[in-house]
């Protein structure tokens, strides 16, 4: 799993509201634990969390998988 958490606001300048979006994006920590990362304009905020694939999670389904990863 992944997340996103966002603020459009063309009345405020958000880029002085970074510590807004990391708190909002620290709350989506449990669907992204592995990464982060954050984007800001003068109206607009972004954060994401990532989650990486495990291989050893789609163990199962790599035979499955190869012909639509181009894997021989």
């Amino acid at each position: 799993m992944c997340g996103i958490a966002g603020w459009i606001d063309f009345t405020r300048n958000l880029t002085y509201e970074r510590e807004v979006i990391k708190e909002m994006t620290e709350r989506l920590t449990p669907r992204g634990p592995d990464a982060e990362g954050y984007w800001f304009s003068e109206h607009a905020a972004l954060g994401h969390r990532r989650n990486t694939l495990k291989v050893a999670a789609i163990h199962p389904w790599i035979p499955r998988l190869r012909p639509i990863l181009g894997l021989r």
